[in-house]
């Protein structure tokens, strides 16, 4: 099984931890669509988004010239790119106060992760 794929030495990210982020952020689209989240959610999301966001801002620059994964950390040249980095950021921090990424990747790491109708299953 592959232990790392991406990401800095100190916090590295297997395959199995990014299709599980994913997937959470999957979910956590599919409850906005079905109006599932309730305000107090969306709230408490915001703030911790801006909190995280604002620490990511100041050490995304340092953390890109590791050039460990080229490219990951570096900022978007363009509005949109801008604009679509902030919402699936934001929608990473909803499935996280919404539970579900905690509960996929323990779901992830113990091979036992369902997703889209399948199952992933990983080998040790």
């Amino acid at each position: 099984m592959l232990e790392r794929g991406i990401g800095l030495p100190a916090a590295p990210l297997t395959v199995i931890d990014v299709i599980a982020q994913r997937v959470a952020q999957h979910q956590a689209m599919a409850k906005l669509r079905t109006e599932e989240v309730r305000e107090g959610e969306l709230l408490s999301a915001r703030v911790v988004h801006r909190r995280d966001w604002a620490r990511y801002e100041q050490v995304r620059a340092e953390w890109e010239r590791h050039r460990v994964t080229p490219g990951m950390f570096a900022a978007p040249a363009t509005t949109e790119e801008k604009v679509r980095e902030h919402v699936n950021a934001f929608i990473a921090t909803l499935a996280g106060e919404l539970g579900i990424t905690t509960t996929l990747a323990a779901e992830a790491r113990a091979g036992r992760l369902t997703a889209f109708g399948g199952t992933l299953t990983t080998q040790r």
